[in-house]
């Protein structure tokens, strides 16, 4: 439903319909606790939580991965889009 809206309605520099847009996208997420996570978008919700797949945490030098993780919205500091909103 989100995803649909987004495309058909939303302005993409507003950044829940450029982060809808961007779901099966890789994404990189700076922490406020300046972990970092790369990951492809699988869902986002109106609060900006977002799940990943395929996603690889750098959390105090040490590197985990996991097939899906999610990130609470409120732990994101920065939001880079991999390929931009192609």
């Amino acid at each position: 439903m989100w995803t649909k809206f987004a495309i058909e309605y939303g302005d993409m520099t507003r950044p829940l319909a450029a982060l809808l847009y961007s779901i099966n996208k890789q994404v990189t997420i700076t922490c406020k606790d300046s972990a970092e996570i790369i990951g492809t978008i699988t869902e986002v919700d109106e609060y900006m939580n977002l799940v990943l797949r395929d996603a690889q945490e750098i959390r105090n030098g040490i590197l985990k991965k996991s097939e899906v993780l999610i990130v609470h919205g409120q732990d994101i500091f920065i939001i880079k889009l991999e390929n931009g909103l192609d």
